[in-house]
């Protein structure tokens, strides 16, 4: 993100009317979105905020390969008691996906993203085992 406020404001000039001013901003805008695609090669938005108090720069990569590495299944995931039970017995489902997003075919390497403990959360329920 990068702050372009005094660059999108400084386009207005004393004496413009209201369209000549938001024409001219929205010109600039287009202009700063221009740009940084052409340099970063990343999605690039100019995003107002405060009613036109000050506006961000927000640059993106677009993954368009996610694909679906594990999801558990049915039995896993669903409890099969009552519903009067709930409240009763704790419920142990296993609710969750993995998926990996992929560039050129291979794993994205990306800087940040979360990785696998094998060791669980520390501190959390010590002792605690499932199955």
């Amino acid at each position: 993100m990068e702050n372009v406020t005094s660059q999108v404001q400084g386009t207005v000039k004393p004496g413009m009317t209201e369209k000549q001013a938001l024409d001219a901003r929205n010109a600039e805008k287009a202009k700063i979105q221009k740009e940084s695609l052409d340099k970063t090669g990343l999605r690039s938005d100019v995003v107002t905020l405060y009613a036109g108090g000050e506006y961000w720069l927000y640059r993106y990569k677009k993954y368009t390969d996610v694909r679906l590495v594990f999801a558990p299944g049915t039995a896993n995931g669903v409890l099969r008691r009552p519903i009067a039970d709930n409240f009763t017995f704790p419920r142990y489902d296993l609710d969750f996906a993995l998926l990996r997003v992929y560039e050129n075919g291979r794993p994205a390497v990306t800087k940040d993203h979360l990785k696998w403990n094998t060791k669980g959360r520390a501190g959390w329920r010590t002792g605690f085992r499932v199955g």
